[in-house]
């Protein structure tokens, strides 16, 4: 089998299998696939994301103690969270 029609392959069981909702083990049995070779193509196409992604810095304007914030219509201080990562 020519490399780009595995790679294509692969690629349409990846995504099949993101959408079942099953196990990579589970889904592999189903299909006759190896796990391990399902669990290879998953991290091969994680890793291409990551080369692929596109960040994006953001301004954010907070309200101080106190004062409303446009956003959230809340008053006070808003809770702190984790940054994220915007693709």
């Amino acid at each position: 089998m020519n490399p780009q029609v595995m790679e294509h392959k692969w690629v349409e069981h990846v995504r099949a299998w993101q959408a079942s909702g099953l196990t990579q083990k589970a889904y592999a049995q189903a299909h006759g696939l190896r796990a391990a070779s399902l669990s290879y193509w998953v991290g091969r196409g994680r890793a291409a994301s990551v080369k692929q992604a596109k960040f994006v810095l953001a301004t954010v304007a907070l309200a101080a103690d106190g004062e409303h914030h446009p956003c959230t219509g809340q008053h006070g201080r808003l809770a702190r969270s984790q940054p994220r990562r915007v693709t």
